[in-house]
């Protein structure tokens, strides 16, 4: 019964599309006609992404603020845009969009979780992909509360490399007094030269730390210059034809009921 019921439907459906075919054909042409004007009226923009890495800690917020960055489209935010980013207003016209997501995982090399950031890029002109991420670094830096943490980090850093060199002059010359002692030879106890190649280890580590966070974020993959438009036909314009296909049913259908 069921196979009949199926079979029955399906023959249906046939016989209704053949019998309505030059209303659904006409649907389907109009449908393409509305398409290709559309595409070929669209501005073409191209689609690049670029990961990035924070290099401090309220990484959240820089997520926020980048999803944050006003539309390009609207004339009255481009120049306010051009100043904050450093960019020129004919380059920040070339910009559509600019999105940010999360993204985890492990480096194990690391043995920690590193916090990136995928960030889609859409353009109108390709050419400006190469200073999205100068434009990019220069925005962050002119959020107020960025600004303040990147400040409070760099403050801290400093701070923490001060402490490190008083500590292994300390180490220094614990060792040097030893090695007046003992007939000017210069002595250093095992547990002074351990606990000296971990002050400077530390040290080199906040002084690399300092030098990343000059730059607020890294960038672990540059955006590539994409060869075709993404906007293309198929993304711009197959849902008027798809849309009209289904139109055409309706129209057919009412028509049929009217016939009866």
């Amino acid at each position: 019964m069921k196979d009949f019921d199926l079979k029955f439907l399906l023959s249906s459906l046939i016989h209704f599309i053949i019998k309505n075919w030059h209303i659904l054909s006409f649907s389907i042409v109009l449908g393409i006609i509305i398409g290709l004007i559309k595409y070929n009226t669209t501005t073409p923009y191209y689609r690049s992404r670029m990961v990035v890495s924070p290099n401090f800690y309220e990484h959240h917020i820089i997520l926020e603020v980048i999803n944050h960055i006003p539309s390009f489209q609207k004339k009255s935010n481009q120049v306010n845009l051009s100043q904050k980013m450093d960019l020129s207003l004919s380059s920040i016209k070339k910009i559509q969009s600019i999105k940010a997501n999360h993204i985890e995982f492990n480096l194990s090399n690391y043995q920690s979780e590193t916090k990136l950031f995928s960030i889609i890029v859409d353009v109108y002109d390709k050419t400006v992909l190469d200073s999205i991420q100068y434009g990019l670094v220069n925005y962050l830096r002119n959020n107020p509360y960025i600004n303040f943490e990147y400040n409070a980090g760099k403050k801290n850093l400093k701070e923490l490399i001060a402490s490190l060199e008083k500590e292994i002059n300390d180490v220094n010359k614990k060792n040097e007094i030893k090695a007046q002692k003992v007939l000017n030879l210069y002595i250093d106890d095992m547990q002074s030269h351990v606990e000296k190649i971990e002050l400077i280890k530390d040290k080199q580590d906040a002084e690399y730390k300092l030098k990343k966070i000059e730059d607020i974020i890294s960038i672990i993959s540059k955006p590539q210059k994409p060869d075709t438009r993404y906007n293309n036909f198929y993304r711009t314009s197959m849902k008027y034809p798809i849309a009209l296909f289904f139109l055409g049913i309706v129209i057919a259908f009412i028509r049929h009921l009217f016939k009866k």
